[in-house]
């Protein structure tokens, strides 16, 4: 049974792994409580409590399911594609054995070598010495053509980007999709495409088309791209294979 101490740690930093948006397991929470508060949980009670804390409110954009790389419940957004999950991602905030913290790059910096067509961990480089997250390519975009438009969040909160603009779009059922923030303006954009040397933007998610042809979005990842999502329709318009997903004006 969790004691009380050990279920309030562990609301606290599943409440700010969740607002973050990362994908995280257990261990994870068991390793970041015993980091953070000096307090040495039972791994078996914080398991307890995320499967308790699993029906609140602010988990409801989250789904659970096993990792591919990992034997464990992997938590992740909903939509997201629970491969991408990396379990090692807290060796980039903690030093191992020593509390100390480490500052993680940021913004991510496109890598001119990447080792796959679309997604990739950059290489480390003078400019980019230490990048976990995978990469995206956007293209140049100029001028972008209306699609859809008054769309509303369905039951689960998520943002369904419908199958008729994945289509125009070139993408098929079970295509992996990246939802990324541009720096220099802010744009949501959704694409797998290939981009520019140089520029700079925050990767908020992965999708994977799914059978019906669409893809859902958890609204959670678009308020951090901050789009209103209370009470606000969305506009989905489109240029060549990349689409831009904003509020409706």
């Amino acid at each position: 049974m969790c004691d009380q101490a050990t279920m309030d740690k562990v609301q606290e930093v599943v409440e700010e792994f969740v607002n973050d948006g990362k994908m995280f397991t257990a261990h994870d929470v068991t390793v970041e409580v015993r980091q953070r508060f000096d307090f040495q949980a039972n791994h078996q009670d914080v398991r307890h409590a995320i499967g308790s804390l699993y029906r609140e409110p602010f988990f409801q954009d989250y789904e659970r399911n096993m990792g591919t790389n990992v034997p464990a419940l992997v938590y992740h957004p909903m939509g997201t594609d629970v491969s991408l999950y990396d379990d090692n991602w807290l060796r980039t905030k903690y030093a191992l054995g020593t509390g100390v913290t480490i500052t993680p790059v940021t913004p991510i910096v496109f890598d001119p070598n990447p080792s796959h067509p679309s997604a990739f961990p950059a290489t480390p480089s003078a400019t980019n010495p230490s990048v976990s997250l995978p990469v995206t390519q956007i293209p140049t975009l100029v001028v972008f053509t209306v699609c859809s438009t008054n769309l509303e969040p369905d039951t689960r909160n998520r943002l369904c980007v419908p199958a008729k603009d994945i289509r125009a779009a070139s993408y098929s059922v079970g295509g992996k999709l990246y939802l990324a923030q541009m720096s220099h303006n802010g744009e949501v954009l959704l694409s797998c495409s290939k981009g520019i040397e140089g520029q700079t933007f925050s990767v908020l998610g992965s999708y994977r088309v799914d059978k019906s042809g669409n893809v859902r979005i958890g609204l959670r990842a678009l308020r951090r791209a901050g789009l209103y999502i209370w009470r606000h329709r969305f506009e989905v318009s489109r240029k060549n294979e990349v689409l831009r997903i904003t509020n409706c004006k």
